[in-house]
């Protein structure tokens, strides 16, 4: 393909609403969802790889090796996409981060994501034939900062940030093994991160999960408009249940007929006091800066 495949990638940490969004823009006819493509490799060989237990279904309700969308794909080639990223080079990208002067020296392409990207775009056009951009909610920062070097894919990183409380209370309930301090110490550092590598992009977005949840159809216009594309802004409810989508992984949202748009707030109850209170007095300046504000809005409100 000549053209660069355009790639919008929704960056963030798990938990922060990455699915509902993911299925909201994928929703317009010029946007294909593929969910979390860097568990692409996980779903094609079936492998457990953590304490989550998969059962390797698409969002079409097909085993993924049943998929006819996927099922096609696997087909091409043996495309082998990277999931984990040994400790050494996780720091030289938050170093790069911190200090863009420090880029490390492997910038160039760590897996097959490009092939892979070229290989579904052409498949996804006989889904959508208005297709513009492929749409990943890796959320990974580590797949960001390579998927920006690379000169094949043309980038629209979209950062989706939720309240550190509700993030940290759902990866506790959901028995992830995490203290609480260090799911603190998780959510600040990867939305940091996130935030220094969009810097300057003049395609970057950045979204408040909270805020988005209380205005979805003013959010909804605004994306309409920064990526010319054709989300209903009435009838998005609808035209998600409509949509046909083949996502990997995510939420198990996807596999349910989304009624209605309301933030969760359940940290309120399910927090106890003391981590209440530690992670509101913690976790204020960074609420304040990153959960209160946005692209679509500058200043507090």
């Amino acid at each position: 393909m000549k053209n660069k495949v355009k790639l919008i990638y929704i960056v963030g940490i798990e938990h922060s609403g990455s699915t509902l969004l993911d299925l909201i823009i994928g929703s317009a006819p010029e946007v294909f969802s593929v969910g979390e493509l860097y568990f692409y490799s996980v779903y094609r060989n079936k492998e457990q790889i953590d304490e989550v237990e998969r059962s390797f279904i698409c969002t079409c309700k097909r085993p993924f090796e049943e998929c006819s969308f996927w099922k096609e794909i696997n087909q091409k080639d043996d495309f082998k996409i990277r999931l984990r990223f040994p400790k050494r080079e996780v720091i030289k990208i938050i170093l790069y981060a911190i200090m863009p002067f420090l880029v490390p020296k492997k910038t160039g392409n760590v897996d097959d994501t490009q092939g892979l990207l070229k290989e579904i775009y052409q498949k996804a056009r006989q889904v959508k034939p208005e297709l513009v951009y492929i749409l990943d909610s890796s959320k990974s920062f580590l797949r960001l900062f390579y998927l920006l070097k690379s000169s094949d894919i043309e980038v629209y990183p979209i950062l989706l940030v939720r309240d550190g409380r509700g993030v940290i209370n759902s990866r506790l309930r959901m028995g992830q093994k995490v203290g609480f301090f260090t799911a603190m110490l998780q959510w600040v550092l990867t939305c940091f991160v996130s935030k220094r590598l969009i810097k300057g992009n003049p395609r970057a977005i950045h979204i408040s999960y909270n805020l988005f949840c209380q205005e979805p159809k003013r959010y909804i216009k605004f994306l309409n408009e920064r990526l010319g594309i054709h989300i209903s802004e009435e009838r998005f409810l609808d035209k998600m249940a409509e949509s046909e989508y083949h996502n990997i992984d995510g939420n198990i949202i996807k596999f349910k007929r989304i009624t209605e748009i309301r933030c969760d707030e359940r940290w309120k109850k399910e927090l106890s006091p003391f981590k209440r209170i530690v992670s509101t007095v913690l976790l204020y300046p960074f609420n304040r800066m990153w959960v209160k504000r946005d692209s679509l809005h500058q200043v507090n409100t």
